[in-house]
């Protein structure tokens, strides 16, 4: 867990010309928030984006998901590649992208099979 506040405040820093950014602890991992809105989420030293249901089943390999109870399940958040958490310009443009998908208001588990 000691890596997630570090990511965080890289990707905070990154972030800076994008808007004012905070994390925030939660359920084992770093929520990202942006006017109050969650759009990014550091959890295991991986940092995910939210995205929509589509974008999420279409990318299941890098979609974030836990285990509850007997059942695998998948969020809509998809983890984002190390070239990416080196460019501010190009982490900017998902974070925004991930910013408008986190404002719709659809159901947040995207199926409970791996």
């Amino acid at each position: 867990m000691s890596e997630q506040p570090q990511l965080a405040e890289h990707v905070i820093d990154l972030l800076a010309n994008w808007g004012e950014v905070r994390a925030k602890r939660m359920f084992g991992g770093v929520g990202l928030f942006r006017d109050d809105r969650m759009f990014g989420l550091i959890f295991d030293g991986r940092l995910y984006f939210r995205v929509d249901r589509a974008t999420a089943e279409a990318d299941c390999e890098r979609a974030f998901g836990y285990q509850r109870g007997q059942r695998w399940v998948r969020l809509p958040y998809l983890r984002v590649d190390a070239e990416t958490l080196e460019s501010p310009e190009a982490l900017a443009s998902l974070a925004g992208a991930a910013w408008l998908a986190a404002g719709t208001r659809q159901r947040t588990s995207i199926g409970a099979n791996r």
